[in-house]
């Protein structure tokens, strides 16, 4: 027995030691800056210049480059003592204890933030800056409390409005029944925390944690069990892709890892695994065109607003009560309105006479009064003015003067006067703007959306235009 225990203490004592000296070396910056993985890690990251962001790994340990096209830092994870320059010279000078894991770190106007993460003892919302000249971390006061957790996990950066969205974790970044999917927004510009609403429920099971969301310039992605979420950052609409899933990801990171360095990278709207073995080869092991999936799953009409107002589950279109309405109305929205109210149509005749609205008061949408030139005023919606539903209201009876039928692209574009002069893109999203109004106010008074997207049997490629009237005058 005790020839038995020599015998491993033998075996064991230099692994014991490598290993000591290995953890002795990681705990100082400029030894662990030295060892050679490192080194690579840092010289592989600098290849990969006009990335929006970058996390790269081996056994060595993580660096990550903060999201923002503009960033000419790398940071070792959650590590505030390694803040690398191009030079690979640490510039960073901050304390021991300097630790802050889980954080969103973006650069903004030159500027390098870091938001939110657990430290050693408490999780939290706090905003920090990375100060060159003095090489510290130091704490930026905001104008307002933000949430009580927000973790890199469940945030996300939009360069253009230097605005960090978040989702409340709660204490510790559990979160907790009165924090649960609350949406904050963080203004870099103003430095103020604003509550935006709630997770659309929608997107629960992403909230849970299934997956880890990948930032890119004008998206982000969230993996799901089944399928993928992608946000529009411009205006938070969400599509659902089949083509991706959490598993295809994980996959992908693992046989990466396998070959000794790993990275994920986002340039422009493109997500990439990528892996470096010992020879230099750099391997492409899951590569997803974001931006391309986006516009095709909008097209097929499974869209959703990511964020709802906090006290419901269904987005509602607010106006203040002693603003001008049409102030409120997107743009987006505007141009669909113009383009209506010029008052052509192709293939479905339009009438002259404000739609009828005999039966819209029991809908919520009041009957227009006669005033004393015997003009009819705006219809109200919700019990506020605004010509907006008035044009919904009018397309509607349109539709459902023509009956059941079935409209192309083109005979869509047609009808809302979408010339040679308008972009594919721009073509895309006012289809799909005209199909969310309309169908908004008809579930508001049948229960069943009016104009359903499906794809032409005949054609996969092509997508058809179902119009579903209800029976009865609308």
């Amino acid at each position: 027995m005790l020839r038995t225990l020599l015998f491993a203490a033998a075996v064991l004592m230099p692994v014991l030691l490598c290993s000591g000296q290995d953890q002795r070396k990681r705990m100082d910056p400029d030894a662990w800056l030295s060892m050679d993985q490192v080194k690579a890690m840092l010289d592989w990251a600098g290849e990969k210049e006009g990335a929006f962001w970058l996390f790269v790994s081996s056994d060595a340990g993580r660096l990550n480059q903060p999201c923002g096209t503009e960033s000419n830092w790398t940071l070792r994870n959650g590590d505030l003592r390694v803040v690398v320059g191009k030079d690979h010279v640490n510039r960073s000078r901050s304390h021991n204890l300097g630790f802050n894991l889980g954080t969103k770190s973006v650069v903004y106007n030159e500027r390098v933030f870091s938001v939110g993460g657990r430290g050693f003892w408490n999780g939290h919302s706090k905003l920090i800056e990375f100060v060159e000249k003095s090489g510290e971390w130091e704490w930026v006061m905001t104008e307002q409390d933000g949430p009580e957790c927000t973790m890199q996990m469940s945030s996300w950066f939009n360069p253009k409005t230097g605005k960090v969205f978040s989702i409340d974790e709660g204490k510790w970044g559990r979160s907790n029944e009165s924090g649960k999917g609350e949406v904050w927004c963080l203004d870099l510009s103003s430095l103020a925390w604003e509550r935006t609403g709630r997770v659309n429920p929608k997107m629960e099971l992403f909230v849970h944690g299934l997956g880890e969301l990948i930032d890119l310039e004008d998206y982000f992605v969230w993996p799901g069990l089944h399928k993928s979420a992608i946000v529009n950052k411009e205006n938070h609409e969400t599509v659902f892709t089949t083509s991706w899933n959490e598993a295809e990801h994980k996959d992908a990171v693992q046989q990466a890892k396998n070959e000794g360095q790993m990275m994920k990278l986002t340039t422009g709207n493109f997500f990439r695994v990528l892996s470096l073995d010992e020879q230099g080869q750099e391997t492409v092991w899951l590569e997803w065109d974001v931006e391309t999936a986006f516009a095709e799953a909008w097209e097929l009409g499974d869209s959703s607003p990511w964020i709802v107002p906090s006290e419901s589950t269904e987005p509602v279109m607010e106006v203040a009560e002693n603003e001008d309405a049409t102030a409120q109305i997107p743009i987006a929205l505007w141009a669909v309105v113009l383009l209506i109210v010029a008052g052509v149509s192709f293939g479905i005749g339009r009438r002259g006479d404000t739609p009828s609205l005999a039966t819209a008061s029991a809908s919520g949408l009041n009957q227009p009064a006669a005033d004393a030139t015997g003009e009819k005023e705006i219809p109200s919606f919700k019990g506020k003015s605004t010509s907006m539903e008035q044009v919904i209201l009018t397309l509607i009876s349109d539709l459902e003067e023509a009956g059941g039928r079935i409209m192309s692209t083109e005979e869509v574009n047609d009808f809302l006067q979408l010339g040679q002069d308008v972009s594919a893109e721009s073509k895309r999203a006012k289809r799909a703007q005209f199909i969310r109004d309309v169908n908004r106010v008809y579930q508001m008074r049948y229960g069943n959306d009016m104009i359903v997207r499906e794809k032409d049997l005949n054609d996969r490629r092509r997508t058809i235009y179902v119009i579903h009237p209800c029976s009865g005058t609308a």
